[in-house]
């Protein structure tokens, strides 16, 4: 229901479903969606309503990256000789 690598990585899009819309989406698509555990089965009703409840999603915050003290654009960062 949520891919953050692409976010973390500074985009601003990526991919966030309620559990709700995820499921319409499926089903828009002609298709039945069903949860499953790590071994493939069907996961018990108890695990999809507590998904279902699950805390509204949250907005991203991309905060920029800081370059570290000495560091060149596009660079390495140089290091003083001892």
């Amino acid at each position: 229901m949520n891919e953050s690598i692409t976010r973390a990585a500074g985009a601003a899009h990526g991919e966030e479903f309620p559990p709700a819309e995820l499921e319409q989406l499926i089903r828009d698509a002609g298709r039945s969606p069903w949860q499953r555990t790590t071994l493939y089965e069907a996961a018990p009703q108890e695990r999809h309503d507590a998904g279902m409840r699950a805390a509204p999603l949250e907005d991203y915050v991309n905060t920029p990256v800081r370059r570290a003290a000495g560091a060149k654009k596009g660079g390495v960062i140089a290091r003083e000789a001892h």
